[in-house]
């Protein structure tokens, strides 16, 4: 079961994105956009 907690942060990324860059290919794409190195541990959707 999945819930969503105030307890956690959640990052929406709401542009176009290629899901077929996998995993490195989008957390590069959060850190581009973030500034910064992506969170650990935080919820990240595309």
């Amino acid at each position: 079961m999945f819930s969503l907690g105030s307890s956690h942060q959640y990052y929406l990324y709401r542009g176009d994105c290629d899901m077929r860059k996998g995993f490195d290919g989008l957390c590069s794409l959060v850190d581009s956009e973030l500034g910064r190195v992506a969170p650990v541990a935080k919820y990240l959707s595309f």
